[in-house]
């Protein structure tokens, strides 16, 4: 997959259950639906991605807000004509070749398998725009996060600081997240 592929029409993935999916690269016109996505999480799940409850509108513009010099941001399409943003995920420029990365989910998403599908989405990007490492702030609490990271197969890093697990996964050009252990990241254009 290359970056012009998922920032046209997306590519198909299969969830663990066989659900099909379209991963694609965030429009400006998925506001509205990024704003139902935030505004049906529970509150757990906005603070294991926000630290906190934010503003929603605030959040979205946010989510929204890519500087494509730096940063990528993609959205899970499900349903019919993958009509329905059921996921966020993003990578943000932290550096010349580091950036951190930060995932939503809705609720009745989680546990399928979403967040590997974007997890090796990201990854294969990074790689591409020259980005060396992939970063994130992690709560302590928010162990299925921290199950994605590990079952990347990617090397790892994971540092415990006084509020949140920081994790680093380097991106080296032969390192690619299995799809084996996860949701498997189909190369088809839709």
């Amino acid at each position: 997959m290359d970056v012009s592929t998922i920032e046209g029409r997306g590519v198909a993935a299969l969830l663990r259950d066989g659900t099909r999916v379209t991963l694609r690269a965030v429009r400006d016109d998925d506001g509205p639906a990024i704003r139902a996505l935030l505004g049906g999480l529970s509150p757990a799940s906005l603070s294991a991605r926000f630290f906190g409850t934010p503003d929603l509108d605030r959040a979205t513009r946010c989510l929204l807000a890519v500087d494509e010099r730096c940063d990528f941001s993609i959205v899970v399409l499900a349903g019919e004509a993958a009509s329905v943003l059921v996921a966020h995920a993003a990578y943000l420029g932290t550096g010349r070749v580091r950036a951190e990365v930060a995932f939503v989910v809705a609720d009745e998403w989680q546990g399928r398998g979403v967040a590997p599908v974007m997890l090796a989405g990201l990854v294969q990007v990074a790689r591409q725009r020259g980005v060396s490492a992939l970063t994130a702030e992690v709560l302590p609490h928010n162990e299925r996060m921290i199950a994605v990271f590990a079952a990347s197969r990617l090397p790892l890093d994971v540092r415990a600081g006084d509020d949140v697990i920081e994790v680093t996964l380097p991106l080296r050009p032969t390192d690619a997240p299995e799809p084996s252990r996860g949701a498997p990241l189909q190369s088809a254009v839709l």
